[in-house]
Formats: C-alpha cells, structure tokens, sequence
C-alpha cells in the first residue's frame, strides 16, 4: 500500500510560467500513517508545469487532512487558493507560501474578503473569519462553511423516537472571547 491512493486532488490551475498552458495543482495527505511512523512522508501540496512534469513548487508544510473542497480564486488581482479548514489558509499560487494580511499598525490580522465568480450568477466568498459563501448575485446565500475552531458533539435521544441522536455544537469561534456557538445541528439517529 500507498496511503495517498484516496487522498489525491488534482485541479488545472491559472498558467503561471507564460507558457498558455493550465499548470497543475495537485495536493495529497495521508489518510492514516504506517505503524510507528511519526511524521508524513510525501505529503503536501504540488503545483506541476504539465509541459515538463516537473513541480514549479511544493509545500509539505501544510495540514491538508482536514482541508475542505479546495478553491482558486484571486486576491488584489493575484491567483491564490483557498483552503478552508476551520478557518481559510490562502496560498499564493505563485510560490505555495501562505497569505497572511497584517494590518497598518502590523500587530493583528485584518478582516478582508475575497470573491471568485462561480458561473451562473452564483459566487464564493470567503472571509479571514474563515467563512466560506456561496451567495447568489441577488444576495441570497445558497450554501455556507462556517468558520468554527472547535465543536461538541454530545448524544441522546434528542427526537423523542427512543433512537439515540447526535448533537453537534460549535464551542467557541477562534477569534470571538466570549462562548457562543456559530453552528448547532442534530443529527436523527433514526433517518441518518
């Protein structure tokens, strides 16, 4: 066994080299590592010229296991992709290094927004609150991602059907200091 044959994504992405070419963007992690094997080997996020063959960069520094559906989209005019997981890491797609925004003052990270037209008239957006939209042209958000740092998951029968149900909670949004929940959801132990 390879332990990344499930763990494989591959995107086109936007032609960095000049070539007109779509460059490829390939990121794999590993779903569960070999017994008594401590650190992932191969893991990481490649961008590949397909010309060549060769990766014009690779990042093995990143967390990619609990990463959703990756995005590319742009920011100040700049190609990046979006990882969301928990929050959004943004990768700049020139050379894999992670996007942090300071402010002016430097000592904390802005709130900004960045915004990709899904086609259609629907379009992503996502938030240093690490808030991913699908939102329509008319406003209307179609879907959501929210940013949570943790959650809760408690059971019971929560339904009344004597079937033991799950409740999912967010226990606190990673930039807010006071406790709330952002996303509270119960999964019917009956239906699924």
């Amino acid at each position: 066994g390879d332990f990344h044959f499930f763990n494989l994504r591959v995107f086109l992405a936007p032609d960095i080299t000049g070539d007109n070419v779509a460059e490829i963007l390939a990121a794999a992690y590993l779903g569960r590592r070999p017994e008594g094997e401590q650190e992932t080997r191969g893991a990481g996020l490649f961008l590949i010229n397909p010309a060549t063959g060769r990766p014009l960069w690779r990042n093995i520094s990143l967390e990619l296991g609990g990463v959703g559906q990756m995005e590319i989209a742009s920011v100040d005019g700049e190609p990046v992709i979006l990882l969301p997981s928990g929050g959004v890491e943004v990768i700049n797609l020139q050379d894999g290094q992670p996007i942090e925004e300071e402010s002016s003052s430097g000592s904390s990270l802005e709130r900004w927004y960045a915004v990709k037209d899904l086609g259609d008239g629907e379009f992503l957006l996502a938030s240093t609150h690490g808030d991913l939209l699908g939102v329509s042209m008319s406003g209307e958000v179609l879907w959501d991602y929210p940013g949570v740092a943790d959650v809760a998951v408690e059971r019971g029968d929560l339904t009344g059907d004597a079937t033991q149900d799950i409740f999912v909670r967010s226990k606190l949004y990673f930039q807010d200091p006071e406790p709330r929940a952002r996303v509270l959801y119960v999964i019917d132990g009956a239906t699924k």
